[in-house]
């Protein structure tokens, strides 16, 4: 037997494992069929009698990735094949090789008749590509900012729109707390309804002028928050400022009616003021059949949360209490949990919160199980990471927040193809940054596109009037996704503060 290709040709079996006559008969390719390129890539082939597809990663530029490559197969002993296999060829066109068996008195014809997407890798090995769709600056959303500065003179919610992006279905909806209630916060903005809802296409941030949100009977002055859960529906939590009622709604369309889903068992806002961004609610799961809404409402001295389940699209009238025993107070008047799954009893969530001026990270059981041990620098270029202490945290250097109530850390946990991810936002003066790693934190990848500042735009910030930067203005970053487990796609937004908003894409593909 011989193996064909560009590089190589050469016997693979010693003579006595042949049947001559019939080796010397034969004209089938045997094994897989591997397309290479001029840049080092390999592509693997779908076999389906004598036509062959060429599998390639649908986020790969097909045409340009197959237009000067080579097969590589095996051949049956003393075969020959033509056109010559070492001659690059361009596989986005139809090309066809003819096997002449070793005793010329047998052909046969192979076509490769084009290419398709490739298979997804096994359940369990997680994404494989990242893509960036889109990243725009705040003042390119469409807000009215003056620039991107942050002194507290101006007109505009110093970077602190309050924000918070979330699917629904197709469309990427984005609400500003700041716009919606007003805020008096160094500056007084005045409710803007036509502000505090956006709707924008995630694969261009290009804002949606002919969609609207069907609110119902809500008011966007009393909604704190908005998410999604892993499926896109919409959710939103209201409530209002002094303890409020908080109810939760969600939407299976943007344009169709909002399904109240119950009411929370403590309200999510409790301040007196306008201008927190610390109090909100996350979702894991599917919010119609089975999920995990989780919230802190007050600071404690332990770190409590509560964590309320929904089961068949109905909210329950019992919910349970996780405590990280750290103090929201220590931590600079924020603290969250974001659970992976669904599932309160076997399921585990990350934790998010800051000590001393230092954004930290965790993982844990939601049954109390151990923590993952590690200390991380979020700043440091390669990443580092080391045993820490009993208490099972990890840390990173930076800036946690520049104002009581800011978001920071905000963690994202993300299960995908069945492997569970930790997103981190944290920054450093005037620069949000994104950290993207597997939850137990040993995979961490520098060069992924989600481990990266927004540093697309150059921004203006005043020194004086800001202590340093503009962040310190800012409330902090969010970030929300969705899954589909039959495509193994996940979408992906990230809202960076001050600095503006960025869509990614994640597939499973070999």
């Amino acid at each position: 037997m011989t193996i064909v290709g560009a590089l190589a040709v050469a016997g693979t079996t010693s003579c006595n494992d042949y049947d001559y006559d019939k080796e010397l008969n034969s004209v089938e390719i045997d094994g897989k069929i591997l397309i290479k390129n001029t840049a080092g890539q390999s592509f693997s082939t779908r076999i389906n009698g004598d036509d062959i597809t060429v599998l390639v990663n649908p986020l790969l530029d097909a045409d340009s990735v197959l237009k000067h490559a080579y097969p590589v197969f095996y051949l049956p002993m003393g075969a020959t094949c033509a056109p010559d296999p070492a001659e690059m060829q361009d596989f986005t066109k139809e090309v066809k090789y003819t096997i002449t068996s070793g005793n010329g008195k047998r052909q046969r014809t192979y076509t490769f008749s084009g290419y398709g997407p490739s298979d997804f890798v096994p359940e369990g090995e997680g994404f494989t590509t990242a893509q960036l769709l889109a990243e725009k600056v705040v003042s390119e959303l469409g807000y009215p900012m003056d620039g991107l500065a942050a002194s507290q003179t101006e007109t505009s919610p110093n970077g602190g729109l309050i924000y918070w992006p979330a699917y629904c279905g197709k469309k990427l909806v984005g609400f500003s707390r700041s716009y919606a209630w007003g805020i008096d916060n160094g500056v007084s903005i005045a409710p803007n309804p036509s502000l505090a809802i956006k709707i924008f296409d995630p694969e261009t941030l290009i804002e949606d002028k002919t969609a609207t949100l069907n609110l119902g009977s809500l008011t966007v002055d009393k909604i704190v928050n908005i998410c999604n859960d892993v499926k896109g529906h919409l959710i939103a939590c209201t409530g209002g400022e002094n303890g409020a009622q908080s109810d939760v709604y969600y939407w299976t369309a943007i344009d169709a009616t909002p399904i109240h889903l119950g009411t929370l068992p403590e309200p999510v806002y409790t301040n007196s003021h306008n201008a927190d961004c610390s109090k909100f609610i996350q979702v894991a799961g599917d919010i119609t059949t089975k999920a995990l809404i989780s919230y802190s409402p007050k600071f404690t001295a332990t770190g409590d949360h509560i964590v309320v389940p929904v089961n068949g699209g109905v909210m329950d009238t019992d919910y349970t209490t996780i405590s990280t025993y750290h103090d929201v107070m220590v931590s600079g008047y924020f603290q969250m949990i974001a659970f992976y799954d669904a599932d309160l009893i076997t399921g585990s969530y990350a934790v998010g919160y800051n000590e001393g001026g230092i954004p930290k990270v965790g993982y844990c059981r939601a049954t109390g199980g151990e923590l993952y041990t590690s200390t991380i620098n979020l700043n440091a270029v390669p990443f580092t990471a080391v045993a820490g202490g009993a208490d099972k945290w990890w840390a990173g250097d930076g800036k946690s927040h520049g104002k009581g109530g800011a978001r920071r850390p905000f963690v994202s946990a993300m299960t995908i193809n069945g492997k569970q991810y930790m997103l981190a936002l944290s920054g450093y003066d005037w620069r949000q940054k994104a950290k993207f790693t597997s939850a137990d934190f040993k995979e961490f990848d520098t060069e992924s596109i989600l481990n990266h500042d927004f540093i697309r735009a150059e921004l203006a910030f005043d020194s004086t009037t800001t202590g340093g930067g503009a962040m310190a203005y800012g409330y902090g970053g969010c970030a929300c996704w969705t899954y589909d487990e039959e495509t193994r796609e996940a979408n992906l937004a990230i809202w960076y503060s001050l600095e503006g908003l960025a869509t990614f894409r994640l597939t499973c593909y070999e």
